[in-house]
């Protein structure tokens, strides 16, 4: 950096280049290392030592939870040391609900192995996500969370970026048109869309829904829910709702308690029960 300062100087004392170009210079080569920094940061490996055993892995979107305890290793003093278990079979809808904090988010990161569980298992098609290869574990998955990210660019580029390959212009279409967005791109919400149409763009097995509708009003969530409701046809959905209205229709619901599944079953299952998701729907609605 010293180098560049100095040797832009000698530039603008021969007039050779004006300041402004040097200042930009140098501005951008802090913004680079700063960039650099962000994308390659020092990243402690906290995962189970595993070499993975599977090669170029392509699941069928089923997933299991078996007896796992987690704590956060940031924050073990905060986070759950319950006991949760779970199996999610090929192509069907299951809903997490629950209190803030109750865990719905943990089994989120967990089945993207952003975390390894401290005890239990956490599989693909019965295999450990540790046997798997993390590219394979990920590019089988697509998720939309609440509050998703677009980035300065244009929308074929936005959805684009959730490609595992290099996207074509038909496949970015084809996403678009799941995702309710191609007829109607420049509506809002379009953030909303523009995110599922990227996690469509790879063709996952597995989609994962992090409260996606819960930040829009009711009309943007029907056109959403709508999107939603066309992208998970013919693939596993893991769902986490703050709205129960948006799970009715859910092949199982889980209602997570303190860090574990205390009730599942269907809608009318639970209602019948008028146990923990009788009162949340008594609450929400009341």
């Amino acid at each position: 950096m010293a180098a560049a300062i100095y040797y832009g100087g000698t530039l603008i004392v021969n007039e050779e280049v004006e300041f402004q170009v040097v200042f930009q210079s140098a501005q951008a080569l802090l913004m680079a290392g700063r960039i650099i920094t962000i994308a390659r940061p020092p990243i402690q490996n906290r995962g189970i030592p595993c070499t993975p055993t599977a090669n170029n892995f392509s699941g069928s979107g089923q997933a299991s939870l078996q007896n796992v305890q987690f704590r956060y290793p940031h924050a073990p003093q905060h986070s759950s040391p319950k006991r949760f278990q779970s199996r999610d079979r090929e192509r069907q809808d299951r809903a997490l609900v629950g209190a803030s904090g109750c865990g719905k988010s943990t089994v989120i990161q967990l089945l993207q192995r952003y975390y390894d569980p401290n005890e239990g298992i956490v599989a693909q098609d019965s295999l450990p996500l540790p046997k798997l290869k993390l590219v394979d574990v990920r590019k089988s998955i697509g998720f939309v969370q609440q509050e998703p990210i677009l980035f300065d660019r244009t929308i074929e580029e936005n959805i684009a970026y959730g490609s595992i390959t290099n996207a074509t212009m038909d496949s970015i279409i084809e996403a678009a048109q799941q995702a309710n967005i191609h007829n109607f791109i420049t509506s809002l919400p379009l953030k909303q869309r523009v995110a599922i149409a990227r996690a469509l763009i790879r063709r996952p097995k597995m989609l994962l829904l992090d409260e996606a509708t819960s930040a829009l009003d009711t009309e943007s969530e029907k056109v959403v829910q709508e999107a939603l409701d066309a992208a998970k046809a013919g693939r596993t959905c893991v769902m986490i709702a703050h709205r129960l209205s948006t799970v009715r229709d859910a092949n199982l619901i889980c209602v997570v308690h303190d860090g574990q599944v205390a009730e599942m079953g269907t809608h009318a299952e639970l209602f019948k029960l008028k146990g923990l998701y009788y009162n949340l729907n008594r609450v929400q609605y009341s």
